[in-house]
């Protein structure tokens, strides 16, 4: 009789185990990922900050000059400039720096063969780029600006964006992939090509689990979808699945049809 109630309370265990084990790991499911939300919330906000701050930086240079600084060339557009950054074809990161309180580098005379780090262009959710550098001691950028919002024609308020500030991306994320010889990767006193010209769904931002991560493209830094700032300051997440036809006509300032509804997703 003793043996016999042995068993049963033996049995009876075993099943509050099983129960105990279900639990947690239903209760592990949850708490990771809440985990994770709360570990990311604050780096993917400074890289939201950051883009804001490319697209302000991009504005006070047109106030300035009364045009917008082009993704790359001459700025404000003389070779005969007043500083040997005026004076060479550079990067929209290099003619801004005045403007995001990189005065230090771009007053440097002659200007820096080799740009440093620096923080603004970095964004922390970026897992090639830490320290903010190629690995050469390169600086380079997770952001990429969108070469047809900043033609080397030289884009000004308002008559060049016909589809409003609103509407169209001025700079997404992206991933300063190191290179041996520079020439692919983000460094930002070069130009960044972006690869948006086209419907190919190759133009679209791709998710961080494509690998090898491809130069100079647009990139999901987070599963929730890239991060861009619009010709107003404002910034968005792009829905993962955004079709290529949606990303075409906000990535155009000259587009004046209606957008598709899956930008408002």
């Amino acid at each position: 009789m003793t043996v016999h109630r042995h068993r049963q309370r033996q049995a009876f265990q075993l099943i509050e185990l099983i129960v105990v084990i279900v639990i947690l790991v239903v209760l592990l499911g949850v708490f990771f990922p809440a985990t994770h939300q709360v570990r990311i919330g604050p780096v993917r906000q400074t890289t939201i900050n950051n883009l804001r701050q490319l697209v302000i930086a991009a504005h006070n240079a047109h106030d300035t000059y009364k045009k917008f600084p082009p993704y790359f060339g001459f700025y404000p557009g003389t070779r005969a400039g007043t500083s040997s950054v005026q004076s060479a074809e550079r990067s929209i990161f290099v003619h801004i720096l005045p403007f995001i309180e990189g005065s230090t580098i771009y007053n440097q005379n002659p200007f820096p063969a080799v740009v440093p780090a620096f923080d603004p262009y970095i964004s922390p959710l970026d897992p090639t780029s830490r320290d903010g550098t190629d690995g050469n001691g390169n600086g380079v950028t997770s952001y990429l600006a969108n070469q047809r919002a900043f033609p080397t024609t030289y884009a000004r308020m308002p008559k060049s964006y016909k589809a409003g500030m609103s509407n169209c991306v001025f700079f997404v994320t992206c991933v300063g992939v190191p290179t041996s010889g520079g020439a692919d990767a983000h460094i930002w006193s070069s130009s960044t090509c972006n690869f948006i010209d086209n419907l190919s769904r190759d133009s679209l931002p791709q998710p961080l689990s494509i690998k090898p991560w491809p130069a100079q493209r647009p990139m999901q830094l987070t599963p929730g979808g890239a991060q861009v700032s619009m010709g107003d300051a404002s910034t968005r997440t792009l829905h993962p699945q955004i079709s290529a036809a949606v990303w075409s006509a906000v990535t155009n300032p000259e587009h004046t049809r209606r957008i598709p509804s899956d930008w408002y997703q």
